[in-house]
Parts: structure tokens; C-alpha cells; sequence
């Protein structure tokens, strides 16, 4: 049985995507989807994955959109996702933290850097996870 968790990658960068992969895939299930709308699709046939990384411009449906797409849904609002971009002084940018993202690694990025924002984000979710109910 495999207890890796799983991170959904989203960029329209298949260099991005194989980097990210290769940085992460001795700890983590990676899978990878060229923007937006191809990670609707991913979430629409029932996946959950434990965490998204997410760059901010890509074709079809960007960051901004599918980060308030999964945020207003019910059941996967509470899934982590970091941003990883080249830039973070856009509005798109400034929107997202808005609308509540769990981390930032800006491209270019060192592979330290990328794991230990995912490793604070799941963390975060586990800790908010096993608080009591109210």
C-alpha cells in the first residue's frame, strides 16, 4: 500500500511540471495538469489530492480563477495550495491571498524552498484537521 501523499501540480510549463516531479516524487504522488480547467476536470472525477501547487498565468482557466473555483466548493475548499510564480506584486496575486492560499515560492525557486512551504502547508492542514469541533 502506498501512504504518500499526493500533490497536484498545475503549470503550463512541462519543464516546471518535470522539475517540481523530479524535487518531489521520492516523498510525495505527483500528478500534473497543464492549467486550470484540466484540474477541474481531475477534481470533477473524484480526486483528492493532499495538496496543489499552483502557478498563477496559464492558458484556459488561471490560477486566480481555479483557486475561487475550489475554494467556494464545498468539499475541497480546504485543501492546501501554494502558489508558485515569478511574480507577486499582481493583483491576481494580492486576490489569492485574499481568497486564502497556504504558501508562496517564487520561481526561480531553490528545492529547499519548495519543500519546506509544503511540508509547513500540510502540517497546517493535519494541525487544523485534528482541532475539535465547536
Amino acid at each position: 500500500m502506498n501512504d504518500k501523499r499526493t500533490i497536484l501540480i498545475i503549470d503550463d510549463h512541462e519543464t516546471i511540471q518535470l522539475v517540481v516531479s523530479n524535487i518531489l516524487s521520492n516523498d510525495y504522488n505527483i500528478v500534473t495538469r497543464s492549467n486550470g480547467l484540466e484540474a477541474l476536470a481531475y477534481f470533477r472525477n473524484g480526486e483528492f489530492p493532499d495538496l496543489v501547487i499552483l502557478d498563477m498565468v496559464m492558458p484556459k482557466l488561471a490560477g486566480l480563477d481555479f483557486l475561487t473555483n475550489i475554494r467556494n466548493s464545498g468539499i475541497y475548499k480546504d485543501i492546501p495550495v501554494v502558489i508558485l510564480s515569478g511574480k507577486s506584486d499582481t493583483p491576481e496575486f494580492e486576490q489569492c491571498k485574499k481568497i486564502g492560499i497556504d504558501g508562496f515560492v517564487k520561481k526561480p525557486f531553490s528545492p529547499e524552498d519548495l519543500k519546506e512551504k509544503i511540508k509547513k502547508a500540510l502540517k497546517h492542514k493535519h494541525n487544523a484537521s485534528n482541532r475539535p469541533k465547536n
